[in-house]
């Protein structure tokens, strides 16, 4: 699992230092996912650097959040634009601005990810690897239960903090909680023991629906931003006023169509942890005898 999980990241990591969009996406996705992995898979494991590791994924990771965020936020704003002309001129003098803290969020990301930092975390996680060969049939899946339990419990705790409101930063937490349920399903599906297709897919329309969310509600802090730190044209200012409140308006339907679901989405962790987990652990005591 780790290494098809390497293999997934040195694919695309090429791209991504090029700057190409969707390699970074990817590579996000691959540390992300390897990120859960690792303490699930080392579980047991000694002389490793484990949490070393971690926090080398969880750097390239983030060193890469930012221009990820902005190449949504671009062709949210593609989109936006096209079907709203009237916002036009304030769309493209909002494109620019974007654009240009793009290449400057590329230029620090670069400079944070250094060729020697890259070739040291392959190099950690392909140990990793060489280890878990060595092991053998490692019964790894009380782990892998015990660390699904507990995210199950974190989503559901994000979810009850959140409560109704509209709170981004509440609301981010959720999105993250479950996105971190949904990669430790995929480790469980990749199994024999718990067949979890229905529960991703779950998952991931509400990831979907908060991941919307999210990327309307950084659009839109950066269209207050632009109004707020230059003096526009009236036309202008007409426009991205319009835009910001056009896109808060659709922000709020996602909120409500959330908040129906929240409910939902507590089930759907408990129904992990009432089954999923324990069939995990039946497994494992099973293959220590």
């Amino acid at each position: 699992m780790v290494e098809r999980r390497l293999r997934a990241l040195d694919r695309r990591l090429p791209g991504a230092m090029a700057g190409d969009v969707e390699g970074i996406h990817q590579v996000r996705v691959a540390s992300r996912r390897l990120r859960e992995a690792v303490p699930v898979m080392a579980a047991g494991l000694t002389g490793i650097g484990r949490r070393k590791l971690e926090r080398r994924l969880r750097r390239l990771t983030r060193a890469l959040g930012p221009v990820r965020e902005l190449d949504v936020a671009l062709t949210d704003l593609a989109e936006l634009s096209a079907r709203w002309p009237e916002t036009h001129a304030a769309c493209a003098t909002l494109e620019a601005r974007l654009r240009a803290k793009r290449e400057r969020a590329f230029r620090e990301a670069r400079s944070r990810l250094s060729g020697q930092r890259v070739r040291r975390l392959r190099e950690h996680v392909g140990a990793l690897i060489d280890r878990l060969t060595d092991a053998g049939d490692v019964a790894w899946t009380d782990a892998l239960a015990v660390h699904l339990s507990r995210q199950a419990e974190a989503l559901v705790a994000a979810v009850d903090s959140a409560g109704a409101l509209y709170a981004t930063e509440a609301l981010h937490a959720v999105r993250i909680a479950s996105k971190r349920l949904r990669y430790a399903l995929e480790l469980a599906d990749e199994t024999d023991v718990a067949a979890v297709g229905r529960l991703i897919g779950r998952l991931k329309g509400m990831q979907d629906v908060l991941g919307r969310l999210h990327d309307l509600d950084v659009l839109a802090s950066y269209g207050r931003e632009l109004e707020i730190e230059q003096q526009v044209q009236p036309q202008l200012e007409a426009g991205l006023r319009q835009l910001v409140g056009e896109i808060t308006r659709e922000c709020r339907i996602l909120h409500a169509r959330y908040v129906q679901r929240a409910q939902a989405l507590i089930r759907l962790a408990g129904e992990i942890s009432a089954r999923v987990a324990p069939r995990l652990e039946s497994a494992s005591e099973a293959s220590q005898f």
